[in-house]
């Protein structure tokens, strides 16, 4: 889990679509192999293809709502150091979970434990802006 606390240690896949409405450039295989150089370089400085898979600690900071991070890591639980039979000596036991939250998007959640992980995702589908909007009251609920 200790690995998990560190930003360092997440990535996620954005999308990348092209002007041509692609994820890579077509080139015409009709063309000659002068051509597809000459044109394949124009593509690249015109619309670069960039890295989908990126670190969260890559991410540009949301600067118009004050954040230095998009992201915040907190391990909830403890890390309790124990001596057992047939352990190391020494060795740490985490009984918590690593919650990665996106600054920017309210709502989006990612819990880590033991090796495995899951997204949750609660809200309105609306990035965090700074016009803050009225709660819907949602009125008495009958069981």
């Amino acid at each position: 889990m200790a690995e998990l606390a560190s930003l360092d240690s997440w990535v996620h896949l954005n999308p990348n679509i092209l002007g041509q409405g692609r994820c890579s450039h077509y080139i015409d295989p009709a063309l000659s192999e002068e051509q597809k150089e000459t044109l394949t370089a124009e593509l690249a400085e015109k619309d670069p293809v960039i890295e989908r898979l990126k670190g969260i600690s890559e991410d540009k900071p949301c600067e118009s709502l004050g954040f230095t991070a998009n992201w915040s890591v907190v391990v909830a639980g403890e890390s309790i150091p124990v001596s057992q039979i047939g352990k190391l000596e020494g060795t740490t036991l985490l009984y918590g979970v690593t919650c990665l939250r996106n600054l920017v998007w309210p709502g989006a959640v990612t819990v880590g434990y033991k090796g495995g992980w899951t997204n949750l995702y609660v809200g309105y589908g609306h990035r965090l802006s700074q016009v803050n909007t009225a709660i819907r009251e949602l009125g008495d609920l009958q069981v």
